[in-house]
């Protein structure tokens, strides 16, 4: 009942957008600033890349790059100066992909499974077929934690007046906290909304 009235709620400040031409834009400053032969693959994950999930003003674009070797902050931050949006980046090697997959990081399912992948197809093609993804420890404690700091948020935002950041904080609480639980007694990692709504009407 809580993410069913959350989703409404989110729905009725979702704006017309188009984030193809963000993803262009981001696309181009990225080989720009790496080159081709130092950048692999980007991959929006998350919100963004469910056009229908993304709130304007609340989401951020969650953004992977995959790349042989890592630039500075002052290096990259052209990459989405011209945007307009709040882009949440994240650079990793082929091996922290690999690293991240290996200890079932809910980022590793994310980037298979809650992704817009945006260049470097056949990169990203390759590699899941080389590396398998598991539920693990780490998987069910990340979530976990992250639900009880999302609560935690929610609760500041609150107390603050901020009460369109504590709708959303307390949005990403409850869904973390219903993926750990869909995790811990299905071992699956559910991506969207209505994924998760679906299967918790189930238990």
């Amino acid at each position: 009942m809580y993410m069913d009235i959350l989703l409404r709620y989110k729905c009725l400040i979702v704006g017309d957008m188009d984030l193809n031409n963000v993803f262009k834009n981001i696309r181009d400053n990225a080989l720009k600033i790496f080159g081709k032969d130092n950048l692999y693959s980007i991959i929006v994950f998350g919100s963004a890349s469910r056009p229908e999930e993304f709130v304007e003003g609340l989401s951020d674009i969650d953004i992977a790059f995959i790349v042989r070797s890592k630039k500075n902050i002052s290096e990259t931050i052209n990459i989405f100066s011209d945007t307009g949006y709040r882009v949440s980046p994240v650079f990793l090697t082929p091996n922290d992909l690999k690293m991240l997959v290996d200890k079932g990081y809910p980022l590793s399912h994310l980037l298979k499974n809650d992704s817009k992948i945006i260049y470097g197809e056949d990169f990203i093609r390759d590699f899941w077929k080389e590396n398998k993804l598991n539920i693990t420890d780490k998987t069910l404690d990340y979530l976990y934690r992250s639900s009880l700091v999302a609560l935690s948020l929610a609760a500041e935002d609150y107390f603050s007046k901020m009460y369109r950041e504590c709708i959303s904080h307390l949005y990403h609480s409850i869904r973390h906290a219903f993926r750990w639980l869909i995790c811990k007694e299905y071992n699956v990692f559910l991506t969207s909304n209505k994924s998760i709504l679906d299967e918790m009407k189930l238990l």
